[in-house]
């Protein structure tokens, strides 16, 4: 990045999201930054959504419209598509944006100072948790899940447990130029990021929430979705087919990005996590040889999760 303005750009992926979509572009619009460009998508909505994003785009210049063309790509790789224009359009740092939050005033002012430029870099910081009219429920989402994204900056720790929330998250786009685009079968565009960016350049945490993490009954991913699981039979059965579908993709995703990478970079990590996880010995043997070779969890639901993945 040169020592000149950077070039802002956010990206918002919506779909059925007219509740709360008028509030979180208004507390965009309401940024003491304001030169950034909005690159929204929408999923094919049935609901408002559409409508209110043309709304926007009429009243504001900066807010960009992707048409979809009749396409519903899924939560990831719509995001993918997004990232992928703001490339295109030459941005330097890119913010991710969900349609249920609220961005403090000072977000964008604040973390476009912590990109200085020495280093490809992913900045994250922590997030405040709120009701559905952004009453507090918990001061910081990072401490309300155990994590410990300070430590847990490695290949080797976002590959079993991510730390990274995509809507507290800049990016530049040396690192979006290696991750893009997102393969098929990743299911989790905030630790594909994350995972790239540990690679290729670096990630700094901070310790402050600018964003309020809006937790409602349609939250896609949010903070009740680890915190308040229910650890039952039946739910662990649930859980365990859910998240080994996941690893099936994320195997296929982590191998292309080493194909992508080789030559350029060290992957040896991801080399290791992918024979590791792949291989046919029992999933208590596999989460010990991934402790050997210097893989960790943060939190021990963390490593539950982990396990379940690895089960046969």
């Amino acid at each position: 990045m040169s020592s000149t303005k950077p070039s802002v750009a956010i990206v918002l992926a919506t779909y059925n999201g007219d509740k709360y979509l008028e509030c979180q572009i208004e507390s965009i619009r309401n940024q003491t930054y304001a030169d950034w460009k909005l690159f929204v998508r929408d999923d094919n909505s049935t609901d408002a959504t559409q409508s209110i994003i043309q709304k926007f785009e009429q009243k504001d210049d900066r807010i960009i419209n992707i048409d979809s063309g009749g396409k519903r790509l899924g939560y990831c790789q719509n995001f993918s598509v997004l990232l992928q224009h703001t490339l295109d359009a030459g941005a330097d740092i890119v913010f991710l944006c969900d349609q249920d939050d609220f961005w403090l005033p000072t977000k964008l002012e604040k973390q476009v100072r912590w990109h200085d430029g020495k280093s490809p870099m992913l900045c994250h910081t922590d997030l405040e948790l709120v009701d559905h009219h952004l009453k507090p429920i918990r001061s910081s989402y990072i401490q309300h899940l155990g994590l410990k994204p300070h430590l847990a900056k490695t290949a080797k720790s976002l590959l079993l447990e991510n730390n990274i929330t995509g809507c507290a998250t800049s990016v530049d786009r040396k690192i979006l130029s290696k991750a893009l685009p997102v393969p098929e079968g990743m299911d989790n565009h905030d630790m594909w990021l994350g995972v790239v960016a540990s690679i290729v350049g670096e990630i700094r945490y901070v310790d402050e929430a600018m964003v309020k993490y809006r937790q409602h009954s349609q939250n896609v991913i949010g903070g009740n979705n680890l915190a308040q699981t229910r650890w039952s039979l039946g739910a662990l059965k649930a859980t365990k087919q859910k998240h080994q579908g996941k690893l099936r993709g994320r195997i296929y995703a982590f191998g292309e990005l080493v194909r992508r990478l080789e030559g350029q970079f060290d992957v040896e990590a991801l080399r290791t996590y992918l024979g590791l996880a792949s291989c046919d010995v029992p999933s208590f043997k596999k989460l010990w040889l991934l402790r050997r070779q210097g893989f960790r969890n943060q939190t021990f639901k963390g490593t539950l999760l982990t396990f379940l993945q690895l089960l046969k």
